[in-house]
């Protein structure tokens, strides 16, 4: 089950990422590690840490677009959940 579960999640993950380059790296590493080459450098993927955080920058590069409060509750409304949320979290 939690097999399962982490597949998915790992599935769920690889579908968000709209980077070429994040993609192709990702693809050049799970090709190594099934075909059991466990030398692979995650160094060699890595980028320098930034020496100061621009948050106006990230949101540009990540093409942040905030969601519309009123948009979202309605979308909920819509969906008429009669459980509370603990028992939505029980269900997980």
């Amino acid at each position: 089950m939690q097999t399962e579960v982490l597949k998915l999640n790992l599935i769920r993950y690889i579908m968000e990422v709209g980077d070429i380059s994040k993609l192709k790296r990702m693809d050049f590493m799970l090709r190594n590690i099934t075909k059991g080459e466990s030398k692979v450098d995650p160094r060699k993927f890595s980028k320098p840490i930034r020496g100061k955080l621009d948050v106006d920058k990230l949101k540009k590069e990540q093409n942040y677009k905030p969601i519309d409060k009123k948009v979202f509750f309605k979308k909920i409304k819509k969906l008429e959940i009669e459980e509370s949320i603990e028992e939505l979290l029980e269900m997980i």
